[in-house]
């Protein structure tokens, strides 16, 4: 009986709340130029860096982050699509550390659990803007890998963690073409 409570304690913190596993704070919002400071200050540069179309955010909030996971947004994660767009590698924190489960040992990254193979590209790309607001025009064929990754500065080392990972990830793959898209989460929308 008390195995069984355990296995349902367990099931339903890991699968329920990444933000208490991870230590983050409730995000606030904060200026591009503060945004910016930020990514600089922890080593990674400001190119393709997005925010969520509030919409879309508040829909994306409603989905399965992966097939047969409960509804919920994991803020802590990355989506891997290749030249031709297709989804091949998601990550979140929620799946456990990302050193243990060795995932950037392989290129492209490794995959853990299942993912929805409908997702692509393109769709993605239509719910980021640019800081002013205007739709952005993204290519996936523009690089063999391309990452997309959820960040906020209120996310606590974890997400300061990968944010750095993804960017080491790169420079060990010179040979490679790789594009890493920063989307900030709930710190600066447009509508």
């Amino acid at each position: 009986m008390k195995f069984n409570y355990i296995i349902l304690v367990t099931t339903v913190f890991f699968f329920g709340s990444c933000k208490l596993l991870t230590g983050i704070s409730n995000p606030k919002e904060k200026s591009k130029e503060k945004l910016d400071s930020f990514l600089i200050r922890i080593g990674c540069d400001t190119s393709n860096n997005y925010v969520f179309l509030e919409d879309a955010f508040d829909s994306l909030k409603n989905l399965p982050y992966k097939p047969n996971w409960p509804v919920g947004f994991r803020p802590i994660q990355y989506k891997v699509f290749n030249s031709s767009g297709s989804l091949i590698s998601q990550y979140a924190s929620c799946e456990g550390s990302y050193k243990k489960l060795k995932i950037f040992e392989t290129f492209p990254p490794k995959n853990i659990w299942p993912i929805d193979s409908t997702q692509n590209f393109a769709a993605d790309v239509k719910m980021y803007r640019n800081y002013s607001g205007s739709k952005l025009n993204l290519d996936a064929q523009k690089a063999e890998l391309n990452i997309i990754i959820y960040w906020g500065t209120w996310m606590g080392k974890y997400g300061k963690g990968l944010l750095k990972e993804l960017t080491r990830y790169k420079k060990k793959h010179p040979g490679h073409k790789v594009i890493i898209y920063k989307v900030n989460v709930g710190e600066y929308f447009v509508n």
